[in-house]
């Protein structure tokens, strides 16, 4: 299934799955039409999700750090070669962004997989270098989650 903005759905790998909790509409702020629903998450599809994420966990855990590294570096490379139009789309109804700024904000998301990246092969354990003036980030040896 397509993501869709009139269909609520959730991703729970490898799919998505519609959400059946009660619809609201999504309202673009620039024009006050409605572009699309939310649902809320039933007690049942949070448990879904949380479960499918402990698994997940549990198998990136187990992964070697150059393996994490070539896995954001696959999500960069397909998010490099994605159309992000539709995506900008979205984003412009939802939150009324203009669209360069939507497409700006798509494309800083490949780099961003990529520093984590080249983070995850450093097995040191050093403090690293930031992305954001003010900001302080360091590696650790076992992953916190996943998303």
């Amino acid at each position: 299934m397509d993501f869709s903005p009139d269909r609520p759905a959730f991703f729970v790998n490898p799919d998505y799955r519609p959400m059946t909790g009660a619809a609201k509409p999504v309202i673009d702020p620039a024009t006050l039409e409605t572009v699309g629903a939310i649902a809320a998450a039933t007690d049942g599809e949070i448990d879904a999700v949380l479960t499918v994420a402990a698994r997940a966990q549990a198998a990136w855990k187990n992964l070697d750090a150059k393996s994490r590294a070539r896995h954001l570096h696959a999500i960069a490379n397909a998010i490099e070669a994605a159309d992000f139009t539709r995506c900008a789309e979205l984003m412009v109804r939802e939150m009324g962004k203009p669209y360069p700024e939507a497409i700006g904000e798509i494309a800083n998301c490949a780099p961003i997989f990529r520093y984590y990246a080249e983070m995850a092969r450093d097995d040191a354990g050093k403090i690293a270098g930031t992305t954001q003036a003010g900001s302080f980030q360091y590696a650790r040896y076992e992953p916190y989650g996943t998303s």
